[in-house]
C-alpha cells in the first residue's frame, strides 16, 4: 500500500501535468505575445513589395505587417484593385535560425474561407521570402521557396517602410 508521502507526490505530479496540459491547449487559441516580439526582432513590421514604387499586382504584392491591437499581428496582401485582399492573423511564431522564422497563422480569419496555415519566412538584408506554406490537415503550397504544382519561386520582397 502506498504511503501518504507517495500519494501526495503522485497528486502533485498529476496536478502539474494537468496544469501543463491546460496551458498548452490555451496557447493554441490565444495570440502569443511572443509573435510581436519576434516580428520586431526580425524587422517584419512595415510595408513590403517586389518594387515599392510600382502599383500592387499579383506579381508585385504590397504586404503590410502591423499590430492593430497589442499582441495581434496581422499581415495584409494587396494584389491590386482587381483582386481581394489576403489577410493573415499570426497566432504564434518561433525562431528557426537567425534568418528564418516559423509562424502559425490564420488565413482569411473570421471568414468562411478561414484556414490555419504553417508558414516559414526567410528574412535577411531588408528582404523577406516565403519558404514554406502548409494548410493544416492539407497540402503543402510552398516548399523550399517554390510554389508546388507550378514550379515558380516565391518573390523576394523588399522593405519599403
Amino acid at each position: 500500500m502506498p504511503s501518504v508521502r507517495d500519494c501526495k507526490l503522485t497528486m502533485r505530479l498529476v496536478s502539474a501535468f494537468v496544469l501543463a496540459a491546460l496551458a498548452g491547449s490555451a496557447g493554441h487559441s490565444a495570440p502569443s505575445t511572443g509573435v510581436s516580439a519576434l516580428f520586431k526582432d526580425y524587422g517584419l513590421f512595415g510595408i513590403w513589395a517586389v518594387d515599392c514604387a510600382a502599383e500592387p499586382s499579383p506579381e508585385n504584392p504590397h504586404v503590410t505587417v502591423s499590430e492593430p491591437k497589442p499582441g495581434r499581428v496581422t499581415e495584409r496582401h494587396d494584389l491590386g484593385p482587381r483582386y481581394g485582399t489576403n489577410t493573415y492573423r499570426m497566432l504564434d511564431a518561433h525562431r528557426i535560425s537567425a534568418t528564418r522564422i516559423g509562424i502559425d497563422a490564420l488565413f482569411q480569419p473570421d471568414s468562411e474561407a478561414e484556414q490555419r496555415q504553417a508558414l516559414e519566412f526567410s528574412v535577411r538584408h531588408h528582404t523577406r521570402r516565403t519558404i514554406f506554406v502548409r494548410i493544416e490537415g492539407g497540402a503543402v503550397r510552398v516548399k523550399d521557396g517554390v510554389l508546388t504544382g507550378h514550379g515558380v519561386q516565391t518573390p523576394r520582397l523588399k522593405k519599403c517602410e
